[in-house]
């Protein structure tokens, strides 16, 4: 998925009652952000450096000043490389975008603006105004693969890897995946974030359940209303029944068998009608630092 993304010089006026050390430490999430937009995704960032020089980034101090004179700001600190690295990598907004504003606004164009301070002019929608970090940046793109879904499950397990990066999902998932794909594509961004989010942090958090997940999935499933529930099998039938929760994964360099027992549970599609989905993953133990999910479908 490419997303055209906007750098409007307005957004790095100086905010009133700023200090220096803000606005500095502002200009490094900044330019964390243009990396992690070049390393990992194939998104274009476009700006308009029309009146970009002329802006004034402190009081009496514009992007010029920083660039092009000696003065004491920042003293000892690599503004002028921080702003020269992400300038290099912006182009030039093409032709046959005319007005950026309405192209932005179109819920038609995966496209969106990259701020350091937000613009409070109403001509663009906060939805549509990623702030100037990371965090901000991969909950964009989350959204995106709704807004604008993956022709396939390849595809979408593809930039899965790198808006869920503490997720390992199996790659025979581009079969499984096909049964809820299109009917619970937004309940399944949603729990993966979940999981990527919070599932490792919080299992680590409370030394109680080091040795008892099953408690653990009772509790974070309570803690995020989002989950509609959560369990673990509870046991086989048959060897046979057993092998379908069993994925091979590669974890600290070797291959490694796992048993996806435990799961989060759908009972409602995206537009609320029973239907059930199912996200099957590997028990957190203590030492883990990724969640390794074996199948994710309608039920096995």
């Amino acid at each position: 998925m490419i997303a055209n993304l906007f750098v409007n010089s307005n957004t790095f006026k100086f905010v009133a009652n700023s200090s220096e050390e803000e606005v500095f430490m502002k200009l490094l999430d900044f330019s964390e952000l243009v990396s992690c937009v070049y390393s990992n995704f194939e998104d274009v960032i476009y700006i308009d450096q029309n009146n970009f020089y002329e802006t004034e980034v402190l009081p009496s101090v514009t992007m010029a000043d920083l660039l092009f004179q000696n003065n004491d700001c920042y003293s000892g600190k690599d503004i002028l490389d921080i702003i020269l690295e992400f300038l290099s990598k912006f182009k030039q907004i093409p032709d046959s975008i005319s007005n950026v504003t309405s192209y932005i606004n179109n819920p038609e164009n995966c496209a969106a603006l990259i701020v350091f301070n937000k613009l409070s002019d109403g001509s663009i929608s906060d939805s549509k105004q990623i702030l100037s970090n990371k965090k901000d940046f991969i909950c964009f793109h989350r959204n995106c693969l709704i807004t604008f879904p993956e022709l396939t499950t390849e595809s979408f397990l593809e930039e899965a890897k790198l808006c869920f990066s503490n997720l390992v999902i199996h790659s025979d998932n581009k079969i499984s995946l096909k049964s809820i794909y299109k009917s619970h594509l937004r309940q399944i961004v949603l729990y993966l974030g979940i999981m990527n989010d919070f599932l490792i942090s919080e299992f680590y958090d409370d030394d109680r359940f080091e040795n008892n997940f099953v408690e653990f999935l009772k509790v974070f499933k309570t803690k995020h209303s989002e989950i509609e529930d959560a369990s673990f099998q509870g046991g086989f039938n048959s060897q046979q029944e057993k092998k379908k929760f069993e994925k091979d994964f590669i974890v600290n360099g070797r291959l490694v068998k796992c048993y996806c027992e435990a799961h989060l549970k759908m009972y409602h599609d995206d537009n609320r009608n029973i239907k059930h989905g199912r996200i099957y993953f590997k028990s957190i133990k203590k030492g883990d630092t990724r969640v390794y999910i074996g199948v994710i479908k309608d039920h096995l």
